[in-house]
């Protein structure tokens, strides 16, 4: 790389550097900024944040007994179970990550839903409240119902046009629905008004189906989600719902926020105190991390950020500061054992692969775990905790490394510079 070449690439990278900062910014207290015809919000202000830092709204469900006798009532604990599990994956499907679902009131006979940041509480709960019945019929026999309906969900037909697809806990179930009525129309009935007959033309197997004729994309994302809610185990009734405050609130996000600036800042003073033009590199690596870490928790909208979230953030640093440094201690082993610097990098970055790959691995799975067993308040935590390693990895060994041969390029190839030192000799 010639010096020319690596100047233009240093500023380039800078410019994107501060350019991408700065557009995080725009836009800040839910007022976006005029560009043109375009209304901007920046990346940090588009980012979701949960019920512990920006507060949302809750709702307390009684379980309906009506119907009940001595035989359901055997199983009654196990369906409310049940209910809350899928509640959870409900409000997880629809994107609200961070929703809380928990037993409370006696025996456990009502279910609490948490939900943060959601724009219009009183029709998410309503669906869930007020769910549909469903019926496959042929010749006015119910065939199918909603009870053995796995998921609920909008998707397209072959005109592109909204359907509700289904897919069904046991296929076979579905399986002899068509298998009666094929030649004929299965008429499929909602809230006991028919509205779609289409003719079965072959068995399906596969325990998935699609109601055609619904309308517009509300209008199937409602019925998606009252026919998952009519599949509960137990009949749910509101019976209360308000606004939740914030329970750290704007000025704890403000002080997290502040802290980790001067955490950062104290990273950078002791990676160029210790590693001199090495600390350098770092120091610019983990401000692109930065950058590129709040695009990315902008642009993905099943992310909302909480406490824990914040601390999968701070744990992601703190990974990239570990690899930053033990490829910077393998350097200097290079180096002292008198081979030229250039070379030192070379094999410092190839010794301190292995490791850096071996810890970030063994953190992703773990957060994949914690993603599918944990339960919902900490399933963000997951995500970002996910997003932020897969990004250290990539900066400390690539973004690192990027800024180390430009400084090597512009700048004599002295030890010195990079606080290197050789072994001493012997006698």
């Amino acid at each position: 790389m010639s010096k020319r070449k690596a100047i233009v690439l240093l500023s380039l990278v800078m410019v994107l550097v501060v350019l991408f900062a700065v557009l995080s910014v725009l836009g800040p207290n839910e007022k976006p900024v005029e560009i043109g015809i375009y209304d901007y919000r920046g990346f940090a202000h588009v980012i979701k944040l949960g019920l512990d830092l920006k507060g949302g709204v809750t709702a307390v469900f009684a379980v309906d007994l009506e119907g009940e006798d001595e035989e359901t009532l055997g199983t009654l604990d196990a369906r409310i179970d049940g209910t809350i599990r899928s509640l959870q994956d409900v409000l997880f499907s629809k994107g609200y990550t961070e929703a809380v679902v928990s037993k409370q009131g006696v025996n456990g006979r009502q279910i609490r839903v948490e939900v943060p940041d959601v724009e219009d509480p009183e029709t998410l709960f309503s669906l869930i409240g007020n769910p549909a019945t469903l019926e496959f019929k042929f010749n006015d026999e119910v065939l199918v119902t909603g009870e053995h309906v796995s998921t609920a969900y909008v998707s397209y037909d072959e005109n592109m046009q909204y359907v509700v697809a289904l897919e069904f806990k046991d296929a076979k179930v579905f399986e002899e629905a068509t298998t009666i009525a094929l030649g004929n129309p299965l008429e499929i009935w909602v809230n006991g008004k028919k509205i779609s007959q289409p003719v079965v033309n072959s068995v399906i197997n596969n325990g998935k189906a699609v109601i055609q004729g619904i309308g517009d994309y509300d209008k199937c994302y409602n019925l998606a989600t009252q026919i998952q809610s009519g599949a509960f185990g137990v009949k749910l009734t509101m019976v209360e719902t308000k606004a939740v405050s914030a329970s750290l609130g704007v000025n704890a996000l403000r002080n997290s926020i502040i802290a980790g600036v001067i955490g950062i800042a104290l990273i950078f003073i002791f990676m160029i105190s210790v590693y001199k033009m090495f600390g350098v590199a770092a120091s610019l690596a983990l401000s692109v991390y930065t950058v590129v870490l709040i695009v990315f928790l902008g642009m993905f909208p099943f992310v909302q950020l909480t406490l824990p979230g914040v601390a999968g953030i701070i744990l992601g640093i703190g990974m990239a500061v570990d690899a930053n440094i033990i490829i910077f201690e393998r350097i200097k082993e290079e180096y002292k054992l008198g081979k030229p610097l250039a070379a030192s990098v070379d094999n410092g970055f190839k010794r301190a692969f292995t490791a850096i790959l071996d810890g970030n691995v063994s953190t992703v799975l773990g957060a994949f775990v914690l993603f599918f067993l944990a339960t919902s308040d900490l399933k963000s935590f997951a995500i970002v905790l996910i997003i932020s390693v897969m990004i250290s990895f990539f900066s400390a060994l690539t973004v690192t490394r990027m800024f180390i041969n430009i400084f090597m390029t512009l700048m004599n190839d002295e030890g010195r510079l990079y606080g290197l030192k050789r072994e001493a000799a012997n006698g």
